[in-house]
């Protein structure tokens, strides 16, 4: 669960560098653009041009960011990664941000049923296996073996009733004559190529696969909350960068410049907001 979380922060992270990015190169590159109808162009008349568009270019970032209409890109990321949909509605898109927030309650809603039906088989068979196995039986037999029999068994059993204590006594055959009905008569050889088993062993592995399997349920409802807060903050910048585009009218035309004593006649992008 951890590297996941950092994974998504990762993608988060990445994300908001490439848009920031995108959101200042793309609008600086843009709003004054020119070139000779002619064959040649001095160099001086070359210098000139870039000084005036490098100029323009500062004073239209400004001027875009100013627009009453104008939506921060980094601020709908964010806050679609703290509550996804969020983002969305900041940008109002406000079916994605209906979409978005469904995906989110019904993964934590996921999340939470599974996990406590997993909690409540987890209590189901850690009762079943206190009524049915006795570890007094088991150690009492264990005792009896010589040492060389007991080297055969290489897990030792917890002092305390731990998780891996319940895993344990149903995982491992060396544990089986701890349960009810087990002969404790059964030899280290017999236990150890597993000549016998106990159908109450077998009931209490199957409560054990059941509860597993709904914790896995849970976490698969974990991972697409996740997975959601990385999609949505990805969509509610995008959303905020498409926007501000549309703020951005352009139209090219031809101009009379004057450069080096000279008028030249120039194709230029003209942009408006």
């Amino acid at each position: 669960m951890k590297k996941s979380l950092y994974f998504v922060l990762i993608i988060v992270f990445t994300t908001a560098a490439m848009l920031y990015g995108q959101e200042t190169g793309n609008i600086s590159s843009v709003p004054y653009l020119s070139f000779s109808a002619q064959s040649e162009m001095h160099t001086s008349m070359m210098l000139a041009m870039q000084q005036q568009t490098t100029t323009m270019n500062d004073s239209s970032i400004t001027a875009l960011h100013n627009h009453p209409d104008y939506i921060l890109p980094k601020k709908a990321l964010l806050f679609s990664v703290l509550i996804p949909g969020a983002g969305e509605l900041y940008t109002k898109s406000y079916l994605k941000a209906a979409m978005f927030f469904g995906v989110e309650v019904g993964a934590w809603t996921m999340y939470a049923i599974y996990h406590q039906k997993g909690n409540d088989k987890e209590a189901e068979y850690e009762s079943y296996a206190d009524e049915y196995w006795d570890e007094d039986k088991w150690s009492a037999w264990f005792d009896n073996l010589t040492p060389n029999e007991q080297a055969v068994f290489s897990h030792s059993l917890p002092e305390t009733k731990t998780q891996q204590y319940y895993e344990m006594i149903g995982k491992y055959n060396q544990f089986l004559v701890g349960w009810s009905g087990v002969d404790d008569n059964l030899t280290s050889t017999q236990i150890h190529e597993k000549q016998f088993d106990s159908q109450l062993r077998q009931d209490y592995m199957d409560m054990r696969y059941d509860s597993n399997n709904m914790f896995k349920r849970a976490n698969t409802g974990a991972y697409i909350a996740m997975f959601n807060h990385v999609l949505s903050a990805i969509d509610a910048a995008w959303t905020a960068k498409r926007h501000n585009n549309r703020l951005v009218h352009a139209s090219l035309r031809f101009e009379n410049k004057y450069f080096n004593n000279n008028d030249h006649t120039m194709l230029t992008l003209n942009m408006s907001w």
